[in-house]
């Protein structure tokens, strides 16, 4: 979702990918790149990179949104006491969504800082 060294590493890998399969011959390797957060300014660099490629819109459609962020103070606490448990993440996570489910009909997007905290959270 958000630009990373990750996500920058594959795309110079698949530029040079390109660039061999057309030296040596080969069908041209065609990449897509789709984005719902680029500004045009970078879409337009981006296409440079890739050769002046064509670039395709669409409209997206926004929604009113809540956001509700869950009492950091809380998180704080436990950390500075050293009360961080095994499965604790994932209990506040399921709490904060059963809470959301109890005081709206609407759906639920839960944001977490990392990699990690999302594949615990998902368990």
């Amino acid at each position: 979702h958000e630009r990373s060294a990750f996500s920058d590493v594959a795309l110079t890998l698949c530029l040079h990918a390109r660039s061999a399969r057309q030296a040596s011959g080969m069908p041209p390797l065609r990449i897509i790149v789709m984005s719902a957060t680029l500004t045009e300014s970078m879409i337009q660099r981006l296409s440079g990179l890739l050769g002046g490629a064509s670039v395709v819109s669409s409209v997206g459609r926004a929604f009113n949104v809540q956001t509700n962020y869950a009492n950091p103070n809380r998180f704080l606490l436990r950390a500075a006491n050293g009360f961080e448990k095994r499965g604790y993440l994932e209990k506040e996570v399921a709490k904060s969504v059963r809470n959301a489910l109890f005081e709206t009909d609407g759906d639920i997007l839960c944001f977490l800082p990392g990699e990690g905290e999302i594949a615990r959270a998902t368990k």
